[in-house]
Parts: structure tokens; C-alpha cells; sequence
């Protein structure tokens, strides 16, 4: 008879992992590992491509209009404070009304121009003093039909740190800037309506604002113009040279997000929920994986969820550093994600409810985007 040894296994099944399950985990943690390299990989390409316009003081910061500023002698400090600001052009604040993304509203545009370019701005934004000088002439280097600008965004509630950088996260992670710049597509337009330069003749020539008074993203409107009628787009940082803070609290935030996210993505519910499921893969499900691996036995616990969470965190804070953001927010991504989450929650119950996003007591509702073609 042979004896069992000592600390042999007693008698009983012998337990065995299941080879389809451990193939799918596999398979799953290989993808998500590849998804972040790379994203890491297009960020890379994406900060080396991107164009700063650069300004000779950046400490020298003003407001230079402001939606308050009426008739009289507010709104002659403000012009005054514009034409200095922007280096010697002529300026002017105008109102434009119609009945698109702020309804009846009056919406206050400060308008910088000049006989061969129009520059449009919204009244929050701040400009550096030369600021102007060196968007034209960025615009002038990189030979840009429309040049577009992302200001540097000032945020202060936990709210602002923790979704509006989000907007320079997409930009830089997911946005391949050489396609924006040489691609004729319009599906990589991109644009930032805080910063508008076109050439005049441009402008004109794709029907101005007239022509997407009733789109809900107008800057991206415009994008998708210039490129479907063969002219060329640029994008670029704004790098502490032109600022804007967007929102004070969660409620702006939520309900400014909310207004934008599903025109973000196509206009297509199913487009967002894929894009929830997905960034919830990306940069919640490791956090999970990492705090309930070792209680659940998953396998290669924690060295890879940990390496996830290290991956999302650095991409998250490299590109907050590179827009001038707090780098050590990186480490509430998880919670940024499910801001997102909410934020996507309710552009997806107004679109079901009332057909579009409420804004200013209206409900929004896209109209078809007619094509025009150069020529």
C-alpha cells in the first residue's frame, strides 16, 4: 500500500480554472493593457504636434469684456480695454440674436477685426496683452483658414478640477491633431468656441454665424464647414496666454457638460452608452480590480490592476500638466468618470424627455447641417 505523505492533498475533486475563463480574462487584460499603451503612444504624437501660442507676459492677465457691460460708459471701458489688450486692432462688442444654442437670449460676443481676419471671442474669456498679435500670426505661420484656440481653464471648485479638465483630456488623448490639421474629413473637426480667427473671406464664404445659428455645438459647426468646403483648420493651446473659467459650481458643470456630450458624440445615444461602458472599463474597473482582487482571487492580482491604475493616472496627469492643470487631481479619475457618467445620465433624460438639451428655458433641438463644398 503507498502512503500519503505528509501534506499530501486529502482526498476529494481536484480544483481546476476553468481554460475558456482564464482565456477571456487573458484576452480582456492584454486589450486594456494595449488600449493604454496606445493611448499613451497618441499622446505622445499629439504633444509634439500641438502648437502653443506663446505671449511675451503671461502674468500681465485682464479681463477685457464682460457679459454685464451695457450701453455707455461700461461698455466703452471695455472696448478701450479690448484695443488695448489686443494689440492696436480695431474692436468692437457686438450682440448677436438669434434663435439657437441661447434661444432669445442676447448673447455678448467680443469681436476683434481687421481687414483681412475676424477674430470671435466670448465675453469670459481673459486675454494677455499681445495675445491677439500672436494668434494672427500663429494663423499666419501655419497658413489656418480657421484657427481655433483652447484657452487655459481656471478652476477652482472641486467640481471645475474635476470635469472641465476632462475637455484638454480628450483633446490631447483622443483627437489626432495631424489628421485635424491635414485630413480633409470632417470627422476629425475640432474646435473651441472661446477662440475663433478666420479669414474674413472664409467666413463669408461658408455663411458666417447665420449658417449655424441652430446647432447646439456652433463651434464645431464651423469646423466641420471649413473642412467639408476644403479649407484648412488649426488648432492650438492656449497656453496662459488666453484664459477662460466656464463654470462656478457642479450644477454649471453638470448642465453645461450635459448640453454638449450627446452632440459630442454624433448626436447618438447608443454612440455615448458604448463610450460610458468604455471609459468605465478604462479608468474604473482597474481601481475595482485593485481594492477587491485579492478578496475575489483574481488572477494577476495587483500587479496589474495596479499597472493600470499607474498607466490611467500618469496619462490623466500628463495631460493636465500640459494644459496647465493641478497634476495631482490625475488621482480622482475614478470619480471624474463617474461625473461623466452622470453628466451623460442626464444629456440622455433630456434627450428623451423633452427631445434636447434645456438651456436658458428652451429646449434645443439640432437641425440638419447642410453641405457646401469650396467652389
Amino acid at each position: 500500500m503507498i502512503r500519503r505523505g505528509h501534506g499530501a492533498r486529502p482526498p476529494g475533486p481536484v480544483p481546476h480554472r476553468d481554460a475558456g475563463q482564464s482565456l477571456v480574462t487573458s484576452v480582456a487584460v492584454i486589450a486594456v493593457f494595449l488600449g493604454f499603451l496606445m493611448f499613451a503612444v497618441h499622446i505622445t504624437i499629439n504633444l509634439y504636434a500641438e502648437s502653443v501660442v506663446t505671449a511675451q507676459a503671461y502674468d500681465a492677465v485682464r479681463h477685457v469684456a464682460r457679459a454685464g457691460a451695457d450701453a455707455g460708459p461700461a461698455r466703452a471701458d471695455a472696448e478701450a480695454d479690448l484695443r488695448d489688450a489686443l494689440g492696436g486692432y480695431s474692436s468692437r462688442i457686438e450682440r448677436l440674436e438669434w434663435g439657437g444654442v441661447e434661444g432669445e437670449v442676447v448673447t455678448l460676443r467680443v469681436v476683434a477685426t481687421s481687414p483681412s481676419f475676424l477674430v470671435f471671442t466670448d465675453a469670459d474669456a481673459i486675454w494677455t496683452p499681445g495675445a491677439l498679435t500672436n494668434l494672427i500670426g500663429e494663423m499666419q505661420r501655419r497658413g489656418g483658414d480657421l484657427q481655433t484656440v483652447w484657452p487655459t481653464q481656471l478652476t477652482e471648485s472641486w467640481s471645475e478640477r474635476l470635469v472641465v479638465p476632462l475637455m484638454a483630456f480628450v483633446v490631447v488623448g483622443y483627437l489626432p491633431l495631424l489628421a485635424v490639421h491635414h485630413v480633409p474629413w470632417p470627422i476629425f473637426a475640432a474646435a473651441m468656441g472661446q477662440c475663433l480667427a478666420f479669414r474674413r473671406s472664409v467666413y463669408q464664404a461658408i455663411g458666417g454665424h447665420e449658417a449655424v445659428r441652430d446647432r447646439i455645438v456652433e463651434d464645431v459647426a464651423f469646423a466641420k464647414r471649413i473642412k467639408a468646403a476644403g479649407y484648412r483648420l488649426r488648432v492650438a493651446d492656449g497656453g496662459m496666454v488666453i484664459l477662460c473659467r466656464m463654470y462656478r459650481n457642479w450644477r454649471q458643470v453638470r448642465n453645461g457638460f450635459a448640453k454638449n456630450v450627446l452632440a459630442g458624440h454624433g448626436d447618438s445615444i447608443p454612440f455615448l452608452l458604448f463610450s460610458w461602458v468604455f471609459h468605465w472599463l478604462l479608468w474604473l474597473l482597474p481601481w475595482v480590480w485593485l481594492a477587491v482582487g485579492a478578496a475575489a482571487s483574481t488572477p494577476w492580482w495587483p500587479a496589474w490592476p495596479l499597472a493600470l491604475v499607474v498607466l490611467g493616472v500618469g496619462i490623466r496627469a500628463l495631460t493636465a500638466a500640459f494644459s496647465r492643470q493641478r497634476v495631482y487631481d490625475a488621482l480622482w479619475m475614478p470619480v471624474s468618470t463617474i461625473l461623466m457618467a452622470i453628466i451623460a445620465t442626464q444629456a440622455i433624460s433630456w434627450r428623451l424627455r423633452h427631445g434636447g438639451p434645456q438651456w436658458s428655458g428652451r429646449t434645443l433641438v439640432k437641425q440638419p447641417e447642410p453641405a457646401r463644398r469650396k467652389g
